[in-house]
């Protein structure tokens, strides 16, 4: 239970609904601010024992897989080449291991 008392409650809910700030929110809209939101999803990364992208590939079709993984972190580069964003450790690894992240 919180040490909110029940006036204080009441005045922080008709301040937040004369404000109303989720009429003012928005996502990421630059290239940049999305390169970054787009990597919150990333649980596990460089330490987890078996990286996401190697996770991805229980896919019926190996070679559809590793097209589908080989599109995703293309596009990745592709996004951080035309931005000043730089890739995280997770996506710097993908790219610059690219090859050997999808050899059979």
């Amino acid at each position: 239970m919180s040490n909110i008392s029940d006036e204080e409650r009441e005045r922080r809910s008709v301040r937040i609904h004369e404000t109303k700030p989720w009429l003012k929110a928005k996502g990421a809209v630059t290239v940049e601010g999305k390169l970054i939101s787009c990597q919150n999803a990333i649980k596990h990364g460089r330490r987890s024992q078996n990286p996401v992208i190697k996770m991805m590939v229980y896919a019926e079709s190996w070679e559809q897989e590793k097209a589908r993984i080989r599109e995703i972190v293309l596009r990745q580069k592709d996004a951080y080449s035309k931005s000043n964003a730089k890739p995280n450790v997770f996506w710097q690894e993908a790219i610059d291991n690219l090859d050997e992240l999808l050899a059979d």
